[in-house]
């Protein structure tokens, strides 16, 4: 099993697109999404990884872009690492003898991803991803969320303030 990475065909509101994973193994297939997007030309398509810039190609000022390569090596890293964690529950499930299933790979790698997330960022990560909600970045069976539903969260957030 080697996963791969490929971005979703539709663009989201703000241009970038949605990264997934995608492993084969024995006839079974999981796709994997963690929330993660980025700009169509931050992106090679054959290695399906992230591209960090070397050299400043545009004329935005330096601080603006050591932030996006920041963020660009930040995601790379985190690609890595869920790679690396598929291969490594894919190999811990087929050491006892099962196949591993589609689900329970996936469930795997929520938890990971989870774990993953909360490293380091502590009570921002909640913020950052009630904000997402609100902004409809989060979907729900890829539909967006109801309005009262986000109007919610919105109410939630000026509470915790």
């Amino acid at each position: 099993m080697e996963p791969k990475y490929y971005l979703s065909s539709r663009p989201n509101k703000d241009k970038t697109y949605l990264i997934r994973l995608q492993a084969k193994w024995q006839g079974q297939r999981v796709v994997f999404t963690f929330g993660e997007s980025v700009l169509k030309s931050d992106w090679n398509k054959k290695t399906g990884a992230v591209i960090i810039p070397e050299k400043k190609k545009t004329k935005e000022d330096v601080n603006d872009f050591n932030k996006r390569v920041k963020e660009l090596t930040a995601l790379q890293d985190k690609l890595s690492a869920l790679g690396d964690e598929a291969v490594k529950q894919y190999l811990n499930i087929s050491s006892t003898g099962a196949t591993p299933s589609a689900a329970l790979l996936k469930t795997s790698l929520m938890l990971f991803m989870e774990r993953y997330n909360v490293q380091g960022t502590g009570e921002s990560d909640f913020y950052e991803m009630l904000n997402r909600f609100i902004n409809g970045e989060i979907r729900r069976e890829g539909k967006r969320l109801k309005q009262n539903t986000t109007k919610g969260y919105g109410t939630l957030k000026h509470h915790l303030s």
